[in-house]
């Protein structure tokens, strides 16, 4: 993403932030952030097709959002 490139404020305060190694690369690799906090099937099968129906087939996947939101 190369449009985060500049975003090294998200870090700042961090340890990680300390090692010019790793703000190096800030910016260079796409990310992706999944949350299943809201998937709360009692079987494997069930909470599957829940991930698939409810979160991955019906929203954008691909959709670059800057800010984190979804």
């Amino acid at each position: 993403m190369v449009g985060e490139r500049g975003r090294g404020d998200l870090f700042e305060n961090l340890s990680i932030w300390n090692e010019e190694k790793y703000r190096e690369l800030q910016g260079t690799y796409p990310v992706i952030f999944l949350s299943f906090a809201d998937v709360k099937d009692t079987c494997f099968s069930d909470m599957r097709e829940r991930i698939w129906k409810d979160g991955i087939k019906s929203r954008q996947i691909g959709k670059v959002v800057s800010d984190g939101t979804t």
